[in-house]
């Protein structure tokens, strides 16, 4: 269900360069790298980047790659990237506004940021046995951190679930931005 939100949301064009942040199992890679000219995944957990690394070789992603990085201070020169995914991994930050600002700082003009992640729930369980930081977000807090990046929100996408939902939020860079 969220996979294919995720592909109708960034629609049919290829998508040139692609970053990952957070990439853990791999899994967006492994969704938008066949459309992708290439693909990059950044994780800081060694194990995960191991399982991604796998995961690539098996569904043969020879254009997609994975690498040791922190979602707080991206080693990707600015204005790299077509697509940016944040997918499951905002919720860990303690900072959330700063990675939507590093992922707006090396987007491409006229790049897209996908962040997907919980809306508000209050399953405290997971801040317990899976070290949440944050229990979902709300719209208009995406939306502000996104602004002030420099980027320019859509309207997101709701999938409701039981006792979670998941939202997808899409933000472009203006054609004529900086970096």
């Amino acid at each position: 269900m969220v996979d294919a939100a995720v592909l109708k949301v960034l629609g049919d064009a290829p998508i040139g360069s692609f970053l990952d942040i957070g990439t853990g199992t791999g899994c967006m890679l492994e969704l938008l790298g066949p459309r992708a000219k290439d693909g990059l995944g950044i994780d800081f957990s060694s194990d995960m980047l191991n399982v991604a690394r796998a995961n690539l070789e098996r569904a043969k992603l020879v254009n997609c790659q994975v690498r040791h990085g922190d979602m707080y201070g991206l080693s990707a020169d600015g204005r790299q990237f077509d697509l940016v995914t944040i997918h499951q991994v905002l919720h860990y930050a303690d900072q959330p506004g700063v990675v939507i600002a590093e992922a707006s700082r090396v987007l491409k003009p006229g790049g897209s940021l996908v962040i997907i992640d919980f809306a508000p729930h209050s399953e405290e369980t997971l801040r317990i046995d899976h070290a949440h930081r944050r229990l979902g977000f709300k719209d208009d807090e995406v939306s502000d951190w996104c602004v002030a990046a420099g980027l320019e929100p859509q309207a997101p996408v709701s999938l409701a679930g039981e006792p979670l939902t998941v939202k997808i939020w899409l933000s472009q860079k203006a054609a004529g931005a900086g970096s």
